[in-house]
């Protein structure tokens, strides 16, 4: 339980730190659309890193 409202938290955090940062001068509908989608994005690429298993990274 406490993993869900932690990762709610953590998009809602991350959500308004991207709209703070990249949309500032666009319409308050069309900020909250596209920092929501950009979060879930970066907490996507950032979880699949914290879920890997001890793999090495060969980028």
């Amino acid at each position: 339980m406490y993993f869900y409202i932690g990762a709610v938290f953590g998009i809602f955090l991350l959500s308004k730190l991207v709209e703070l940062i990249l949309f500032r001068k666009v319409d308050p509908p069309k900020k909250q659309i596209f920092s929501t989608t950009l979060a879930f994005v970066f907490a996507s690429i950032i979880g699949a890193y914290g879920l890997a298993d001890e793999g090495e990274f060969t980028g």
